[in-house]
């Protein structure tokens, strides 16, 4: 090895290559595809999970309110964060464009999709 200046050096490897060119690699490939599948796997199925009880309280609010879509999905993941309630803060952002009838059947419906008791149906709302 020749230290030609600061940041360059001369150096020729003297070791044989085969440890390094033939490495063979091929269980830690496997392991991180079978983590990767893993990962993606779990993902996916909570997030299809997810949008089917969201899916689930939409039907339900919109047979029975006329709500908007945006503000329907900003209240449904609220109450989804917050354990199937809605916060005041929330509810007096929105009170001028849903009222609280609408907010306490968002927050039941939730609750039932999300959280529910053993083995018990969202029930239309009347």
């Amino acid at each position: 090895m020749t230290i030609i200046d600061e940041s360059n050096i001369d150096g020729v490897f003297r070791a044989r290559s085969g440890a390094y060119r033939y490495w063979d690699a091929t269980q830690c490939i496997e392991f991180g595809v079978r983590m990767t599948h893993a990962a993606l796997d779990n993902a996916l199925i909570g997030e299809i999970e997810f949008l089917k009880k969201f899916d689930q309280v939409r039907d339900v609010i919109n047979a029975a309110h006329g709500i908007r879509d945006n503000d329907l999905a900003t209240l449904v993941r609220c109450a989804v964060d917050n354990g199937g309630t809605i916060s005041k803060n929330r509810r007096k952002q929105f009170s001028a464009s849903v009222d609280l009838g609408t907010m306490d059947d968002i927050e039941r419906a939730v609750g039932e999709a999300f959280f529910p008791l053993p083995q018990k149906a969202i029930r239309p709302i009347p």
